[in-house]
């Protein structure tokens, strides 16, 4: 493990982590246990640097390579490893100080701390997911935010929830609701011929559009 700070005026200016084969296991308020591993973890934090922007502010990046995540590949049924990257900016950032994850999480969520993601992508498989949009924790320690989400070879996971990826085609009437892209970008932009869909966790719920889905968001911590 690798880590470097450049503290300035008694603030924290920029930290990079490098985390070789990290083994994550969290148990979660519910009891169920959150585990994943990966052959290497880069994470980055730069002051952001910009008006009415505060000392706590950061830039974040996150790259892992070659995760494998037990719920991920459950949800998914693809047995692969998978990787992601995300770029974003973590507000009201307390610096990790005395006492437990649990502790530091709650800090961040009580100063209306919020991870706005510029674009998160991850990929398992032929299956893509790129967010975009803020997240943060709710009262009940549940996540809650609105994300912008593209889906690339993700048929096979909404035909688990009963959605036919022909009904999201141009023209329909679920398709006009959620935008599916419409044809490749004349780049061959991998990016194209994806699904747009608008998610919203609140409350506990997780909704697509109008439409809940049949989750039931528990306490992180």
């Amino acid at each position: 493990m690798e880590a470097g700070f450049a503290p300035v005026d008694q603030a924290l200016q920029k930290a990079r982590l490098v985390v070789v084969e990290p083994d994550f296991v969290m148990t979660g308020a519910s009891g169920k246990i959150i585990a994943a591993k990966a052959a290497q973890a880069v994470a980055g934090l730069d002051r952001l640097a910009q008006p009415g922007a505060g000392a706590h502010d950061f830039n974040l990046t996150l790259d892992v390579e070659t995760a494998r995540i037990p719920a991920l590949e459950a949800f998914t049924q693809v047995n692969e490893p998978a990787a992601l990257h995300v770029g974003g900016v973590l507000t009201k950032f307390p610096l990790p100080g005395r006492g437990s994850l649990v502790d530091w999480l709650e800090n961040w969520r009580q100063a209306d701390g919020l991870l706005a993601l510029g674009k998160a992508t991850l990929s398992n498989g032929t299956t893509q997911i790129e967010a975009s949009g803020p997240l943060g924790f709710d009262g009940e320690h549940r996540l809650t935010g609105k994300l912008a989400l593209k889906l690339r070879g993700a048929d096979a996971v909404l035909a688990r929830f009963g959605v036919s990826g022909s009904l999201l085609n141009p023209g329909n009437l679920l398709g006009s609701l959620f935008g599916k892209v419409k044809k490749p970008a004349p780049d061959g932009d991998s990016g194209a011929g994806g699904i747009r869909l608008p998610l919203t966790l609140q409350g506990g719920k997780v909704l697509v559009g109008p439409l809940p889905l049949p989750f039931v968001l528990q306490p992180l911590y």
